[in-house]
């Protein structure tokens, strides 16, 4: 037999075996059990072409992780064994049935990712609320966002770093309040390096109506400034606050149609949060924030925070965790409105015990967690008397947050010259003498604090 001959029957045995094998697995594919999915990137893998989930999610996953970038992102959402959830029962509550959940997201997948998971995991969340708004176009943050079926907006960046971000805070802001939610009377905005608490919007359904029962708050929080682990002590208290403290926020319509026409220009290259504390902004009023945070920051490589920052501020922050099927009794609103809490502020710092400020031993080379011996074993309040001459004289105010190890970066969660945390889980009232109003009761014997020169004056305020 010669070779010319040879050549096309071994050929026309190939044609016909190659036919055979395509038309079994047209056959298979189009044969497979009803809710099973696989994924048809022609991108895939050996690993991926062996994934198949069920349920009424698994297209959605199967879209999702047939790119192969993504399927290498977010190997737990793509497990072919065990997949991470992407669909959640909700059970929203009434209370929040028509605010808006803003998400403010960028070019950060994976910290999206971690955020939403929770958000959808947190209870009372209605997720038909939450609106993944993303500063620029980013084709991973969206397929994160469709991920878990959520709507998402996008829009065109103006300006650069700080003033970028003021002005997709701005957009979004406009958008959702402008032509998504026109008739709702509150925003909660979440940013996506965030975690947030299992009873995140039980609180937020708590602290939402003092909006219009106190026209002196300007903002409500889950976060808590001087929260660290070992600054805080009751899961129930919420505390009145200048400033606004951000990191997992809610606004009224109201205050939001004051400062929009008027928002930052895009050529400004100042901070959104550093503007809206702005004294011509907050025009005096305050914000509520509870004891214990209610989100925990965990990003890393944002424009303001680094690692070595996360550290110093956030890692150790305190975090209410909870997942109690019972909601927290918090702090009764009608206890948070200006006249009655000064008056139950007062009442407090007059009955106090009075720490010797010479048992306040401090480092400074280094940061440690404060320990005083006389509250051992106490349960009552505690008040310290720090001496500060006037709002303007910060240095000794920012050397005790410095001995304490609490936020010493800015004056932060403070009310009227009173901050409020827990030493040793024992509720302690640092007060500035003679500066705030609520120092009268100091004993007449008693010298204020006055810390050496040698403490730092904050991390960022060595001399």
């Amino acid at each position: 037999m010669g070779v010319s001959r040879l050549v096309p029957s071994v050929w026309a045995i190939l044609v016909a075996v190659a036919a055979f094998f395509f038309s079994v697995v047209s056959y298979l594919l189009l044969n497979l059990p009803s809710g099973i999915v696989k994924s048809t990137s022609s991108h895939n893998n050996a690993e991926r072409h062996k994934c198949s989930w069920s349920g009424h999610d698994a297209e959605r996953r199967a879209v999702f992780c047939g790119n192969e970038k993504l399927f290498e992102m977010f190997r737990t959402a793509c497990s072919c064994t065990s997949p991470a959830p992407i669909s959640f029962e909700d059970d929203p509550i009434a209370a929040l049935d028509d605010v808006p959940i803003l998400v403010m997201a960028a070019n950060r997948p994976k910290y999206l990712f971690r955020t939403l998971f929770n958000i959808l995991n947190a209870q009372g969340v209605n997720r038909a609320n939450i609106v993944v708004s993303i500063d620029g176009f980013f084709d991973e943050s969206v397929a994160v966002a469709k991920l878990f079926a959520l709507r998402v907006i996008q829009s065109k960046p103006e300006g650069t770093k700080a003033a970028r971000v003021s002005q997709h805070y701005r957009r979004a802001l406009t958008t959702v309040m402008g032509d998504i939610y026109s008739s709702s009377e509150y925003v909660i905005v979440i940013e996506d390096d965030l975690q947030i608490s299992p009873d995140f919007f039980f609180y937020m359904a708590h602290v939402l109506p003092i909006f219009k029962m106190d026209s002196q708050i300007y903002c409500v929080s889950a976060w808590n400034d001087h929260g660290m682990e070992h600054a805080i002590g009751n899961a129930q208290e919420i505390y009145r606050v200048e400033g606004m403290p951000g990191l997992g926020w809610a606004m009224s319509r109201k205050i939001l149609d004051e400062l929009l026409p008027k928002w930052l220009p895009k050529e400004r290259m100042t901070d959104w949060d550093v503007w809206m504390r702005n004294p011509s902004n907050r025009k005096g009023r305050h914000c509520l924030i509870p004891d214990i945070s209610r989100t925990f920051h965990f990003g890393e490589d944002g424009l303001n925070v680094d690692r070595n920052m996360q550290g110093l501020y956030f890692r150790n922050h305190g975090f209410h965790q909870d997942r109690d099927s019972s909601p927290v009794a918090f702090t009764p609103l009608e206890e948070l409105v200006k006249e009655r809490y000064e008056a139950k502020l007062s009442e407090a710092i007059s009955r106090a015990n009075v720490i010797d400020s010479k048992t306040l031993v401090c480092d400074s080379k280094k940061k440690t967690n404060p320990y005083l011996s006389m509250l051992t074993g106490a349960t009552s309040t505690h008040i310290l008397y720090y001496s500060q001459d006037s709002k303007e004289e910060l240095d000794n105010y920012f050397r005790l947050c410095w001995c304490l190890n609490i936020w010493d970066l800015d004056v932060r969660a403070q009310y009227q010259g009173v901050i409020r945390i827990h030493l040793q889980r024992v509720p302690v009232y640092l007060v500035a003498y003679p500066a705030s109003r609520f120092s009268g009761s100091i004993p007449a014997k008693l010298s204020p604090l006055l810390l050496d020169s040698s403490i730092p004056k904050g991390n960022r305020r060595r001399t």
